[in-house]
């Protein structure tokens, strides 16, 4: 008995520990998404896909109150999600320059 227990305890804490950490998975499209009202699209959006010093950028954003770029969009992260599992947390992790020190 004490070797069927010992077995089910740690079958059920091998399949928490399976089941508590995917990734990293890294967007695969990267593109400008329309924001109505904003002052500037994303040019070169796939420059987000990788930390190399090689940037998306926006060209010269007015400082005055009210001005913004579109979204710079990342999808195709490549998730397998199982029909019956609950994503309890996502952590994301964007790198990023503002040589102006003018980002709001």
């Amino acid at each position: 008995m004490k070797k069927l227990l010992s077995l089910l305890t740690l079958s059920g804490i091998s399949l928490c520990l399976v089941a508590q950490v995917a990734g990293p998975q890294n967007g695969t499209i990267f593109s400008n998404t329309t924001k109505s009202g904003s002052s500037r699209a994303w040019i070169n959006a796939a420059n987000a896909g990788a930390s190399d010093n090689v940037y998306a950028t926006f060209g010269n954003l007015s400082s005055s109150m009210g001005s913004y770029t579109d979204y710079l969009t990342a999808t195709g992260f490549g998730f397998n999600i199982p029909a019956n599992y609950t994503i309890t947390g996502i952590k994301v992790t964007i790198e990023r320059a503002d040589v102006n020190l003018s980002t709001r």
